[in-house]
């Protein structure tokens, strides 16, 4: 006899909803899943509010992470089905990421991986060969080491707003718990936990990532790793891949250990592992082509393999510079009062600055190489003295005092001698100016938080007692901005086509290794700036300037060419109360407005950014603070850190009263930057969830202009001046039909000023060529980048065309200086609307010893993965009108012999831009900065496809008119492929710190 359901939930249960199966919603489990063993879980109804395509996304995202709460099901359930059951819930995380196990594998070994190699590339991929099918899923562990390798590489959250990091780490935690409790130990678990680990250390959370290292030591004891006998230097050049993959997790252990331990409050804190005796031998970086190990006492220079003999080893390096950090948190841990104490203390000071010189003078020509090591030596420094320089007075002599000031200053006086040396003379291939750069940030940034800003070279002994600012401890908000900074200049530089920032929302576009805009010529006074009676319109001039020449890009050594014009766009004004004058670069691919002050620790180096003026809030009666911070990276490495405020910004007779800015306390970059792109897309924004009125909406609000557009005019290649109109057009300065064009979305939100790209052509006085390969393609319409970059396969045609030499040494072209006279142009066509670039704005003049007689360069070179850009050599030859309200860019041709000014306002609402017509289909859609291709599969085990799409979030705003949508792929094998993108706050999870380069 059948006995009657008489109770049924109100809904269906989420496992049939996500498996779109019917549902007989009986309670407590429904007959669907109480016959195939699966996890039954009703939710009540949604919230009135929560109703629609996004609430309904959280809920399916609920469920999944619900569902790997438990690898076992329902009660009825057994331990055979975990390993199906895991993979699969982890291909459908994985899928909700809007990611492929190919994308994760390739983040985290081109990432993550150059810090912490604890996993083999060909292990890993070997495994997922192995078990990748429906019949034969791979184990439980290696499905949590997936997830993990997923946790450290998502990114960011703004693509995904329901898939959180924090949501990802909390299914992450309990995952590998039920792991524990079927494997109890395995390698694979080792290696999920250390990720687990780094992330929380990442994240400012050393407490949890202590607890976490903890049980990794135990299970590390499990497996058999901390067994010395069984490792011998003798057998380490026929070391299997297999045992080179334990010796570095072992080594991953007692490293991230230490790590961990220097941000623990309590110092008396043992690690749970001890460190090896010199017979053991040092790890690998885990490439491809292995190298031979130095042992653990190596530490000369005749001792260390050379470079022609290996590739030198970043990890090995890491490891012997903790070695030294042990001792020091050994020492820390002796009572004030010990004999032996001081002499340690100088020993140790002693090793550390050897080890700490070899590094900065040995430098790689690898970026990024070497600052995993030196933070951690410059960390141990810190720890080792920071004891002396907290003392009581009555406890520590004067001389001790003096000793350990000057033993702190060390590092970033041997990075800034270095800096000084590579400028007089060239080092071969030993340094590289752009690594030393970030080495430079990263020893004085660090160093200089320790206490008082003004401590690094003139620490007073009245000082010893005063507080630290970080209250002995770590101020977790700021601590997390100091290491997002150090991470993005240092460690993410390992992998140039990776680690540059590659999202159109997210990389301020400074031409990714093209033309740095770190120098310039002295700021000029006695600029008009002024807003017309009549329209609403603010009026900028812009001032051509020098900026940093031309630099190689495979040598560690910059060689300039001396008479090559490199320059960027300035303009002048004034903050505070009275006013301070600023020399700023005029930049459409960031968003925030940042100066820099007088008293950081760069600016304050024979006064490196006075002539382009400095800000000093105490002078200001106006200032007011904020309370979030700045920290950025942008594509060329400029780095900054420093605190949002408030002041009066005042253009010509234009005043804002409380426009919002960030003060530079520590930066890389000799001038500021006034960014005027999207708001959504400035630092706060991005970071903080905070939106402000940046410069073009601030204008709106003051009153002083309609709408949050202004138009654009360079001029020509021989000019110094041009305009930056707020508000308005002025018909005087183009030529031809003003033609507007949607601005490209990324999945649904408007972040970076990019159109669409359709068409390139040729015209010399014999041929003309079109070319459409990798066509079309998301370009950004950039002011601050100085060259204008497309993917290589298009790039190559048009050398060929033009009759340009690729020189591989400085990754630009050459080209008869005599072509600039020539009746040759390079067309750019956007969905019809075309710009023509003459020869003579596209190649610029330059000399050097060396380069062909009678040779310029060609203002077109190849762009990194995913980063397209219409830089300056484009933008002199077009005029440009960026609205921001309605998303759109219109173009025409530039006027280079413009009449009298014919200036008009642009309004508000739709088709605002005077004068402006709409571009029929045109292109609306495409790939390129940022943009990522849809369709990537996920393998599942159920023989379907899971195929991550691309899914908009929030409002599209309001495009332009009509047009085809149509997703345009990329073919170029290195300029349009879309990268990992690099949102810093998201990108430090991913990256776990790399290094964590704190000097603290």
């Amino acid at each position: 006899m059948t006995v009657p359901v008489t109770e049924r939930a109100l809904q269906v249960c989420l496992t049939c909803k996500l498996r779109k199966k019917a549902c007989d919603k009986t309670l407590p489990t429904c007959g669907y899943c109480t016959k195939r063993n699966l996890p039954c879980r009703y939710q009540g109804p949604p919230a009135a509010e929560e109703t629609g395509t996004e609430a309904t996304t959280q809920i399916e995202i609920n469920a999944i992470l619900l569902q790997m709460v438990s690898l076992f099901g329902p009660p009825s359930g057994n331990v055979s089905t975990a390993p199906r059951r895991t993979w699969y819930q982890v291909c459908r995380i994985i899928q909700l990421a809007d990611l492929s196990l190919q994308e994760i594998s390739r983040r985290y070994f081109s990432n993550f991986h150059k810090w912490l190699p604890v996993v083999s590339y060909e292990i890993f991929q070997g495994t997922l060969a192995q078990y990748n099918s429906p019949s034969c899923p791979p184990p439980v562990d290696y499905s949590v080491l997936v997830l993990a390798m997923c946790l450290v590489t998502l990114q960011p959250s703004r693509l995904n707003t329901h898939l959180t990091p924090h949501s990802l780490y909390a299914t992450m935690k309990m995952l590998f718990a039920e792991a524990q409790a079927i494997i109890c130990a395995s390698t694979y678990l080792l290696q999920a936990g250390l990720l687990i680990a780094a992330y929380e250390y990442a994240n400012g959370r050393p407490e949890a990532a202590n607890i976490t290292m903890g049980t990794l030591a135990r299970t590390a004891f499990a497996i058999g790793l901390a067994n010395p006998s069984s490792w011998q230097t003798n057998e380490a050049s026929n070391i299997s891949l297999e045992r080179l993959e334990r010796l570095n997790l072992w080594w991953g252990v007692i490293i991230l250990e230490r790590l961990i331990l220097c941000e623990i409050k309590d110092k008396t804190q043992r690690p749970t592992t001890e460190c090896p005796s010199s017979k053991f031998p040092l790890p690998s970086d885990l490439q491809p082509i292995q190298a031979s190990y130095q042992s653990v006492g190596s530490s000369s220079h005749e001792n260390l393999p050379s470079n022609q003999d290996r590739k030198p080893c970043a990890f090995g390096h890491q490891a012997r510079a903790v070695l030294l950090l042990d001792r020091v948190l050994a020492v820390r841990r002796l009572p004030r009062t010990d004999s032996g104490r001081t002499v340690e203390i100088r020993q140790l000071d002693e090793q550390l600055q050897n080890f700490l010189s070899e590094r900065i003078n040995t430098a790689t020509a690898e970026i990024g190489h070497d600052c995993s090591p030196i933070a951690s030596a410059v960390r141990a420094l810190c720890l080792l003295h920071q004891d002396v320089i907290e003392s009581p007075s009555n406890t520590v002599d004067l001389q001790s005092l003096q000793y350990s000031q000057a033993a702190l200053g060390m590092p970033s006086k041997v990075t800034i001698g270095r800096l000084y040396c590579v400028e007089v003379r060239p080092f071969g291939s030993s340094v590289r100016c752009e690594w030393l750069h970030a080495a430079f940030a990263l020893t004085n940034l660090g160093l200089s938080h320790l206490v008082d800003d003004d401590w690094l070279y003139q620490c007073k002994v009245q000082k010893r007692n005063a507080a630290l600012p970080l209250g002995g401890q770590f101020n977790l908000p700021r601590l997390r901005h100091i290491r997002l900074g150090l991470v993005l200049l240092c460690n993410l530089r390992y992998n140039e086509s990776v680690n540059r920032k590659t999202d159109a929302r997210s990389v301020k576009m400074k031409g990714a290794a093209l033309i740095p805009l770190a120098a310039g010529i002295p700021f000029a006074h006695g600029l008009s700036l002024h807003k017309r009676d009549g329209p609403a319109v603010v009026r900028m001039p812009i001032e051509r300037r020098s900026a940093q020449s031309l630099q190689k890009r495979d040598s560690t050594v910059g060689v300039t060419l001396q008479n090559w014009d490199a320059t960027y766009y300035a303009v002048n004004l004034t903050l505070g109360t009275p006013a301070q004058k600023v020399s700023l670069a005029l930049d459409t691919g960031s968003s925030d407005l940042w100066v820099n002050t007088g008293n950081s620790t760069y600016c304050s180096i024979d006064n490196l950014c006075t002539p382009y003026g400095l800000y000093n809030a105490s002078e200001s009666s106006t200032v007011k603070t904020v309370g979030t911070h700045l920290n950025d990276t942008y594509a060329d490495g400029t780095n900054l850190y420093g605190p949002y405020v408030t002041d009066k910004l005042t253009i010509g007779n234009t005043t804002i009263d409380n426009m919002q800015f960030g003060i530079a306390e520590s930066t890389t970059s000799k001038r500021g930057i006034a960014g005027v792109g999207y708001k959504i897309s400035t630092y706060q924004a991005e970071h903080d969830d905070k939106v402000y009125a940046n410069l073009p909406q601030a204008l709106v609000d003051s009153g002083a202009i309609k709408s949050a557009a202004y138009s654009i005019w360079l001029d020509s290649l021989e000019a110094s001046t041009g305009s930056l109109l707020f508000g308005g057009v002025n018909t005087a300065k183009y030529k031809g039909d003003l033609q507007t064009l949607p601005i490209i979305p990324v999945y649904g939100k408007y972040y970076s000023l990019a159109i669409a790209l359709t068409e390139l052509s040729v015209a010399t006085d014999s041929n003309s060529s079109s070319f459409t390969d990798s066509l079309p393609l998301s370009v950004s319409l950039d002011t601050g980048t100085t060259m204008t970059a497309l993917p290589s396969d298009l790039v190559n045609k048009v050398y060929d065309a033009l009759n340009a030499t690729y020189d591989k040494t400085y990754d630009m072209a050459y080209i008869d200086c005599d072509t600039r006279e020539a009746d040759y142009n390079v067309t750019y066509s956007f969905s019809g609307a075309t710009i023509t670039v003459s020869m003579s704005e596209l190649i610029i003049p330059a000399t050097e010893p060396g380069w062909p007689d009678n040779t310029c360069v060609l203002g077109l070179v190849p762009s990194q993965p995913g980063v397209n850009l219409l830089g300056d050599t484009f933008l002199r030859s077009a005029y440009v009108v960026y609205d921001l309200e309605n998303n759109e860019i219109s173009l025409a041709n530039t006027n280079f012999n413009p009449g009298d000014d014919d200036i008009l306002e642009i309004g508000t609402g739709t088709s605002a831009v005077p004068g402006a017509t709409p571009v029929p289909s045109a292109v609306s859609s495409a790939t390129g900065n940022g943009l990522i291709s849809s369709g990537t599969a996920v393998p599942t085990l159920s023989g379907v496809t899971i195929t991550a799409t691309a899914t908009a979030t929030g409002s599209t705003g309001t495009g332009s008119s009509g047009g085809s949508s149509a997703e345009a792929t990329s073919t170029s094998s290195e300029g349009a492929a879309a990268q990992a993108t690099s949102n810093p706050m998201n990108l430090l999870p991913g990256l776990a710190g790399i290094g964590l380069l704190l000097a603290l």
